[in-house]
């Protein structure tokens, strides 16, 4: 038995041995037959040679059919060959075909003359109308295609050379291959290494089907980037939650929403916000344990997230906590694409036998409340809330009544110049009255209207009407029509337009179109391109609310804009805020190198007006003027207004309507 044992030690040991070397060697041959099958592709020059000479011969064909027929259909492809044969130029000038270029120098000098030769037609090219420049042309393809014929050649016969070479090198390691095979197919050990290394495949392949079979378990309760619970976990945590709560205990859900996500994916990109997510992720989590340690938080989609709260018999307490996890992501984050601020609003339910479903519902319900109220607000459920969202689904299903019924019309807002007093022209802003339920605030309204698609129709509207009304304006007024992201992003605004123009004989110069900041967010790319359209129509481009949050100072180079709008909200502190003045004085400077004028939104004192026309500031609006008002109200205040002088314009807006301005302005 012992010699038995210690004949296989030998054996295997032997065996061992003769496959180490039989390894060696064949590992050798393989990298030298990697070696030389890369040296194949490396030198396999002969398909770019032949593509060099028959673009060559492409080029010529369409110059001399152009100078033939003088059709622009040859003219396009001889430039576009063109192209490709200076391209071609520098492939030959790079990588293989670089090296065989060198291999001779009187080759090298052929080649640099032939590049010379083809980079100076380039004006030519351009100037292929000419007849005498198509004879120079080609005259000069005559001599250059000789050239390309010889290095293409060339470049053919040594192509072809080399693959001989290196295809009798690649049969030689072959053979030698193939006997190195036989020798190791005759070789026993390799039986007993093959079932060796088979036992290891199956002990490795067992081990990765039990944690592909562990990580299947855990993403289907888990997200896949944050790792948080998702919403199938998080139902079942709250049903075991309800099962083992004591008497004193409540349980409370917040829906938490991520303010401002959508700019870090769009601007930084978006594997800086699955970053930023993440690091949301683990304050969310370190907190919410921090709190009690059987808290949870789940991650339900996008940027929102749900939270599980254990709380004490106190349901006050769950608005606190809602206003912590509020102040907690309002810090900064750290990320491995810099610093990250985000902001967050929650809703807040608590309950204490409510299913998961409806606490989730009144959670969200709460959170839309918050939003509606701007950024950073945290709010608790309160019955009060399905009221508003009835609300709000009553307006959404009233809104096409609205349209067929002329109930939204557009309001104008005089805009005034600075240094006449004059108006200068008028925004037309959307407004409703509602038969039943009455006055409904286009901030209402309109974001309803955006994400249920009838905004198209509402701008649509307000434009043709506005556009009626100015035609029955004073030349010198204009109209300002605002235009929504999915406007310019989904409908052919640029028709339309054109459209409303012809239909209305509203001259271009008199239409004005206010984009915001958060549009050109959205697809700068496709927006410039629909701006660049509407100054080709004829009529002036705005950027409304500027300065407001968003960076568009990047895009103020890039679009020739007519106008500059300062949003409300500098000039409202500017007499108390000195940062907030040099911004409107830093607007003023850049707009005038621009070429632009400048309108200040929300003027409402004199003292503010004062301060606009110091700086220099074009024209302006606010309740100081006039209140947006129906154009049967404005004609009167026009008529009045626009002859009048900066001082006596004062008086003009408080005596043409009560509702043309603001009583309390002194």
């Amino acid at each position: 038995m012992t010699r038995s044992t210690n004949g296989f030690r030998v054996f295997a040991i032997c065996t061992v041995c003769c496959l180490t070397i039989v390894s060696v060697a064949h590992l050798y041959l393989y990298e030298a037959s990697e070696d030389a099958v890369a040296r194949s592709m490396r030198y396999d020059i002969a398909w770019a040679g032949v593509n060099g000479r028959l673009e060559a011969a492409h080029l010529e064909k369409h110059v001399a059919r152009y100078a033939a027929l003088g059709d622009k259909k040859d003219a396009d492809a001889a430039r576009l060959f063109y192209d490709i044969l200076r391209g071609r130029m520098e492939l030959w000038g790079a990588g293989g075909f670089e090296q065989f270029i060198e291999l001779s120098t009187k080759r090298q000098e052929r080649f640099e003359a032939l590049r010379d030769r083809v980079g100076g037609l380039a004006g030519d090219i351009d100037r292929l109308d000419e007849p005498d420049v198509q004879r120079r042309v080609l005259q000069a393809l005559l001599e250059v295609a000789p050239m390309i014929d010889r290095i293409g050649g060339e470049a053919h016969t040594t192509s072809v050379a080399e693959a001989a070479a290196i295809r009798d090198e690649l049969h030689h390691k072959q053979r030698l291959q193939r006997g190195l095979i036989i020798a190791l197919l005759l070789s026993g050990a390799a039986f007993l290494v093959f079932m060796v290394l088979q036992n290891r495949s199956l002990r490795v392949a067992h081990l990765a089907a039990a944690r592909q079979a562990d990580e299947l378990s855990f993403f289907a309760n888990h997200d896949a980037l944050t790792k948080l619970p998702n919403r199938r976990a998080f139902d079942a945590a709250f049903r075991t939650a309800l099962e083992s709560r004591r008497a004193d205990e409540k349980i409370a859900i917040g829906a938490i929403d991520l303010d401002g996500f959508k700019v870090i994916n769009d601007t930084i990109g978006h594997a800086a916000g699955d970053a930023l997510l993440v690091a949301v992720s683990e304050r969310l989590v370190s907190a919410a344990t921090q709190l009690d340690r059987r808290n949870i938080v789940c991650r339900i989609g996008g940027d929102e997230f749900l939270a599980l709260f254990w709380l004490a018999d106190d349901t006050a307490l769950a608005l606190d906590v809602a206003r912590q996890v509020v102040e907690l992501l309002s810090q900064p984050f750290e990320t491995a694409y810099g610093m990250m601020m985000i902001g967050a609003s929650v809703g807040v339910d608590v309950s204490d036998a409510a299913t998961s479903d409806e606490l989730i519902l009144n959670a969200d319900l709460a959170l839309t409340e918050a939003k509606a109220k701007g950024k950073g607000i945290a709010l608790a459920f309160d019955r009060k809330m399905r009221a508003g969202q009835l609300r709000r689904l009553r307006i959404e299903a009233d809104l096409d009544a609205a349209l067929a019924g002329g109930q939204i019309v557009p309001h104008y807002q005089p805009q005034i110049d600075l240094a006449s007093g004059c108006t200068v022209g008028v925004e037309a802003l959307a407004r409703w009255y509602h038969p039943e339920l009455g006055p409904i605030s286009p901030g209402e309204f309109i974001p309803i209207a955006e994400g249920s698609g009838a905004i198209t129709r509402i701008g649509r509207l307000i434009l043709e009407v506005a556009c009626q009304d100015a035609a029955r304006f004073p030349e010198s007024i204009g109209v300002s029509v605002n235009l929504s992201v999915i406007q310019i992003l989904k409908d052919d605004v640029v028709a339309a337009i054109r459209d409303v123009l012809a239909a209305t004989g509203l001259a271009p110069d008199r239409l004005t179109l206010e984009i915001t900041e958060s549009v050109m967010m959205t697809d700068p790319e496709k927006v410039l391109n629909v701006l660049a359209q509407l100054k080709l129509v004829g009529v002036s481009v705005s950027l409304d609310d500027f300065g407001t949050g968003y960076s568009a100072l990047g895009y103020l180079t890039r679009f020739a804009w007519d106008e500059l709008k300062i949003d409300r909200s500098f000039i409202k502190r500017a007499d108390s805020d000195p940062i907030n003045l040099m911004i409107i004085r830093t607007v003023k400077e850049l707009a005038q190198k621009m070429n632009a004028r400048v309108t200040v939104e929300g003027v409402e004192t004199r003292e503010q007006r004062d301060l606009l026309r110091k700086i220099g500031c074009d024209t302006a609006q606010g309740y100081f003027f006039g209140h947006p008002v129906p154009v049967d109200e404005l004609m009167p205040f026009l008529l009045r207004n626009n002859t009048a002088t900066l001082d006596e314009g004062d008086a003009h807006p408080r005596a043409a309507s009560s509702r043309l301005a603001n009583p309390a302005t002194p």
